[in-house]
């Protein structure tokens, strides 16, 4: 079952995004108004049958919370469009189709960038995306990587 949400957000002038964060205030990168996100629940479940899906949000089809049903819950063109997938651990319903989409957008040419913690980096890196089960995509292609990670400190994020 696929759900659309739309989500408002009060936009945030301040100069500080990271204060703001730490504060609980969401910067929506305008002055007044409001900011719309669309917001597609691919699934929200920790078991996957035919009627449930891991777990993955889909914010204005570029932008994926944690990964448990990008594959099964996008069409291949919708997986070409992501450019960005945060996630929030390292279990298998979170990260399970990182290395589909990577495999999608390597063949397309493009890459994807993944915002994380260094434990999960690890943890995709060495296990997931090694060369034994999938490609090494932080290595391929060699001019510029199909998985690209930027790494969050949640330490710095702090109230």
């Amino acid at each position: 079952m696929i759900t659309w949400m739309y989500l408002p957000l009060f936009s945030y002038t301040g100069t500080d995004f990271n204060a703001n964060l730490r504060s609980g205030i969401l910067y929506g990168g305008r002055s007044g108004g409001l900011l719309i996100m669309n917001i597609k629940v691919l699934g929200a479940h920790h078991d996957e049958s035919r009627s449930s899906r891991y777990l993955s949000l889909l914010v204005d089809n570029k932008l994926a919370i944690d990964a448990g049903s990008l594959s099964s819950g996008l069409s291949l063109p919708e997986q070409r469009q992501l450019k960005v997938i945060l996630l929030t651990h390292q279990h298998y319903d979170h990260v399970r189709d990182v290395p589909c989409i990577a495999i999608v957008l390597y063949h397309s040419g493009k890459n994807l960038r993944i915002y994380t913690t260094s434990t999960v980096k690890e943890a995709l890196k060495n296990h997931l995306v090694d060369g034994a089960l999938f490609p090494r995509f932080l290595e391929l292609p060699p001019e510029k990587p199909t998985i690209e990670f930027v790494l969050l400190k949640p330490e710095e994020i702090k109230k």
